[in-house]
């Protein structure tokens, strides 16, 4: 089996896209954790049954919701692909937790 190294050189404006994908990602992943420990707790606090918040509720929830605020446009600007992959990412980290 042959390995081969590969440098890839981005132009500037590649960078910034980059970085800004990679930013808004980590922001949603972070945003959808705290909502489901809110969730969670306030399930908790009322003694209901336990409510989840999965990938494709949250992702309605940051198009139609989260994004519209005049501060968070800047949601919109990273790949759709990229932001779904992160929710589908951390609700599978979720899931494994409340398994183990």
């Amino acid at each position: 089996m042959k390995t081969y190294k590969v440098e890839i050189k981005l132009t500037e404006e590649q960078i910034k896209i980059v970085e800004n994908t990679s930013n808004v990602c980590r922001f949603l992943y972070n945003e959808m954790i705290a909502t489901n420990q809110l969730i969670y707790d306030m399930s908790r606090l009322i003694g209901s049954e336990k409510y989840f918040m999965d990938s494709k509720k949250f992702d309605k929830y940051v198009n139609n919701v989260l994004s519209n605020y005049s501060i968070m446009t800047w949601i919109k600007t990273a790949n759709g692909k990229s932001r779904k992959q992160t929710m589908v990412y951390c609700e599978r980290a979720f899931k494994r937790f409340f398994k183990k």
